[in-house]
């Protein structure tokens, strides 16, 4: 998923089966989103919004070369409650 911000940012997400974790398919699907939202797209900033506690997805992020940019308080509500998530970023290399 990609979601195009003002034509400068996207935010990439993506959703992995449990029983496929660790298996590389996170770190391929944000590759080619990377791919998508750099060349193709022109995006000057690519942004992945993680819950604090998903250390896999952390992995998959900082191995593609994003990183922490700082966590959002309460920015989603799970489970009737405010969760924190850690923004990572990728700014595009040609812009």
């Amino acid at each position: 998923m990609l979601i195009e911000i003002l034509n400068q940012i996207g935010m990439i997400g993506y959703a992995i089966f449990n029983q496929y974790w660790q298996q590389g398919y996170a770190k391929e699907a944000v590759e080619s989103m990377i791919r998508i939202g750099f060349d193709e797209l022109g995006y000057h900033r690519l942004e992945a919004h993680i819950n604090l506690d998903n250390e896999i997805s952390k992995k998959a992020i900082l191995s593609a070369g994003f990183h922490c940019e700082g966590i959002r308080g309460k920015y989603i509500r799970d489970d009737d409650a405010w969760s924190d998530y850690e923004v990572y970023i990728l700014i595009n290399p040609e812009n």
